[in-house]
């Protein structure tokens, strides 16, 4: 049972690993909060653990390249890092967290990597006394930019 728990962290890692190359780019295959919300508070708090190492480990890549805009997002992922790896939260208690964006129905298509940035960002921000971005503008981009398309009738 052991090894399974690792192995699904470490899958986990790697697709958080895989997201975060494509942060640019709304990916409907992206874990959300409709697939977040059928999964058991074992399966999130080992999806955490795993997301929270991946960030980690690509918080820690070296920046290549000429693009400020990646360069920018890589220093960002590891800003964020950095304020959650911190003991003070337990993977479980983020799940938790996560699991209460997830409660406003219109967050459900907003993927999971992207609601975990503003949890931590919100607790970095309380814990600080600092007010970073206005968590009710970036919930709306992001829930413009991950909308469902809508599909067009094609009468016959």
């Amino acid at each position: 049972m052991r090894i399974l728990n690792l192995l699904l962290i470490l899958v986990l890692c790697c697709l958080t690993w895989d997201y975060a190359y494509s942060l640019d780019d709304a990916e409907p295959e992206a874990i959300n909060g409709r697939v977040w919300m059928t999964m058991d508070k074992s399966l999130k708090t080992a999806f955490v653990s795993g997301m929270r190492s991946g960030v980690r480990v690509f918080g820690s890549t070296e920046i290549e390249g000429d693009d400020e805009d990646f360069a920018g997002e890589i220093r960002f992922i590891f800003f964020i890092a950095q304020r959650t790896l911190s003991p003070e939260l337990s993977d479980e208690e983020i799940a938790g967290m996560i699991d209460e964006y997830y409660l406003d129905k219109l967050n459900l298509n907003i993927p999971v990597f992207e609601i975990y940035r503003i949890v931590a960002i919100n607790f970095y921000s309380r814990s600080n006394n600092d007010v970073i971005f206005d968590e009710q503008e970036k919930l709306g981009k992001l829930r413009d930019l991950y909308a469902p398309v809508p599909v067009e009738r094609i009468d016959a």
